[in-house]
């Protein structure tokens, strides 16, 4: 017999409709999660494009391979200036517009020779807020670049200028950054290799000072005749980078939370014992409370979260630590209940154990978020299952084995 044979509930990146995500136990509809985002949202298709996916749609993503996974994400907005159709601010440079870029509008710098004493660039106007973090990213394609490195500026004015700079060499990757320190903390840089030489370039920086004007973000070249060509400029408040959210104008574009999750199904939740699995990738660990899985109804619960820990947690009076874990990581994760016999495991091995606690009755499911929805981390779901039975330890280790 398989483990599957055994779950009550399984959802995985499967059939989607506006407002469900089908799980594939049970098949007769019953298990099937409500899915809710007031917004439009973008994935990466299975030909490796970025498209648009209408509100309350569920978003089967493709980003790391051709293996998919349920793309959720907290609310987000695009605050950069800058907008598709190509206006913006230019300096001494040439724009050629096209669908150049993973399906995206890209944009060709190309430095005019004949001015000297400044590079070209692309820039977008904002305004930083003290003790923010914010997280610049742009895709580029390092084969339409003829030079040895592209760059990218956080710039403010507080009100002197203080800029922080990054520059990503174009045959390593390797990223190079500089003028950091004054008011600015560079958090995290990164090139993630999306197909090719086509790359996502991420900077998260934080300001301690609030700027007292509008200040900048700058993507440039050299002013020796270089080129390079980009695409998906975005500028978000938050300690790490979301999907694309499009701007057609310079007006900021918001992207609601994808909240999944479904009430009254008692009879899928084990109420004496049970398991909880999920397998994902968590994007970000922060030093907040994040929720990956949640059964309950409110009051009663028991779940699994995690801020740079993942926490096991049962209203019944259990708290088990599961250990640390890393960023842009797999993991397999399950907690087993039942009266004073709880245990956790993790990949395959178990991190910890409870021998006195009781069960909660619990009715609603809820996956990355608490019940109200407010809690919410970028998350890659592969799978999200429901036992009614406490698995014994050697399945727990079986189930949780990458």
């Amino acid at each position: 017999m398989s483990l599957l044979d055994k779950a009550s509930l399984v959802i995985t990146p499967n059939a989607t409709k506006a407002s469900k995500l089908y799980s594939v136990i049970p098949s007769d509809g019953s298990g099937d999660m409500t899915v809710v985002r007031a917004t439009t949202a973008t994935r990466v298709n299975e030909d490796g494009l970025i498209e648009s996916v209408a509100l309350n749609v569920p978003r089967i993503d493709y980003t790391d391979s051709t293996c998919p996974s349920v793309l959720v994400e907290p609310q987000r907005t695009n605050i950069s200036q800058f907008q598709e159709v190509g206006a913006g601010g230019f300096n001494i440079a040439t724009i050629n517009t096209g669908v150049g870029i993973l399906g995206l509008t890209s944009f060709q710098v190309i430095s005019n020779t004949a001015v000297f004493g400044d590079d070209p660039f692309i820039l977008s106007n904002n305004q930083y807020q003290a003790n923010t973090s914010y997280t610049f990213s742009f895709y580029t394609d390092f084969s339409k670049c003829n030079n040895t490195s592209i760059g990218f500026i956080f710039l403010g004015f507080f009100p002197s200028v203080a800029s922080l700079k990054i520059t990503i060499n174009k045959i390593t990757k390797d990223i190079t950054s500089f003028d950091v320190g004054g008011i600015w903390t560079l958090n995290d840089s990164k090139a993630i290799q999306i197909s090719g030489e086509i790359y996502k370039i991420v900077g998260t920086a934080t300001p301690n000072t609030t700027s007292l004007s509008n200040s900048r973000n700058y993507i440039s070249t050299f002013n020796d005749g270089s080129f390079l060509e980009i695409a998906g400029i975005q500028l978000e408040a938050g300690s790490y980078d979301t999907s694309f959210i499009k701007k057609p104008t310079s007006a900021s574009v918001t992207r609601n939370a994808d909240v999944i999750s479904k009430t009254g199904i008692s009879d899928l939740i084990g109420q004496t014992e049970g398991t909880i699995f999920l397998d994902f990738i968590a994007e970000q660990t922060t030093t907040l409370s994040q929720s990956h899985i949640w059964i309950g109804n409110g009051a009663n619960e028991i779940g699994i979260y995690g801020g740079n820990q993942l926490i096991f947690y049962s209203s019944g009076g259990v708290s088990i630590n599961g250990g640390n874990y890393t960023t842009g990581q797999r993991y397999k994760i399950a907690f087993a209940y039942k009266l004073n016999d709880y245990v956790v495991y993790v990949n395959g091995v178990q991190k910890g154990m409870d021998t006195s606690a009781t069960v909660p009755a619990t009715s609603n499911l809820s996956i990355n978020s608490y019940f109200d929805g407010s809690e919410l981390q970028k998350k890659q779901i592969n799978s999200a299952q429901l036992y009614k039975t406490r698995l014994t330890n050697e399945e727990l280790a079986t189930l949780t084995t990458l």
